[in-house]
């Protein structure tokens, strides 16, 4: 994976459904699976936190022209 300070969200969703894919083959094995999980909590833990900051920005924008942020 590429350094995460470099991926958009929108890769890391992609790299994220790459993950689940090969996780779902039924040859996997479980040293494969479990190194799988981790790249794939940690590609879900940055989307989780580009979601968020977007969010934040929406809401900061909304407030600053006037509307209410939820």
């Amino acid at each position: 994976m590429a350094e995460q300070k470099e991926l958009t969200y929108e890769q890391a969703l992609s790299e994220l459904n790459a993950v689940v894919a090969e996780m779902e083959k039924p040859d996997a094995t479980l040293d494969e699976l479990l190194k799988l999980y981790e790249k794939g909590s940690r590609l879900a833990v940055f989307c989780a936190k580009k979601l968020d900051e977007a969010k934040r920005k929406a809401a900061a924008i909304a407030g600053e022209a006037g509307g209410e942020a939820e």
